[in-house]
């Protein structure tokens, strides 16, 4: 995903998000989410799902984070050796999308049809 990533959230309301990926060429995929807010050192597991359930396979059930809140997103794929792949990661609350809410990450997987994501994002 792409440098710094900051998203605008309404601190008083919760906080969803939606892991898919677009092209369905990696055969797998699983992902952690994790957050730590301002003040807290150590990071707290938010949500976790893999290719196992049905699409979207990731949507959180929401929870009010503070600004400031750090999120720390991973993503492990797999599948065929160098095939494309395309990781869409929303940002919601009460059903919209937030300012800057959708994250973005194309890519290929390597020679032996594995990647990974690793992506912070700040929530202000």
């Amino acid at each position: 995903m792409p440098g710094p990533i900051e998203i605008d959230t309404d601190p008083t309301k919760a906080l969803e998000v939606s892991v898919a990926e677009q092209t369905h060429n990696p055969e797998l995929f699983a992902y952690r989410l994790w957050f730590k807010q301002p003040n807290e050192t150590d990071w707290t597991l938010l949500a976790h799902g893999d290719t196992r359930k049905p699409p979207p396979y990731h949507h959180s059930p929401g929870k009010a984070l503070a600004k400031d809140t750090k999120l720390l997103l991973k993503i492990a794929l797999g599948g065929h050796k160098n095939s494309k792949y395309h990781m869409i990661v929303t940002f919601l609350q009460d059903g919209k999308i937030c300012p800057n809410g959708i994250v973005s990450e194309p890519g290929t997987t390597s020679g032996n049809g594995s990647a990974v994501i690793r992506q912070e994002v700040t929530l202000v």
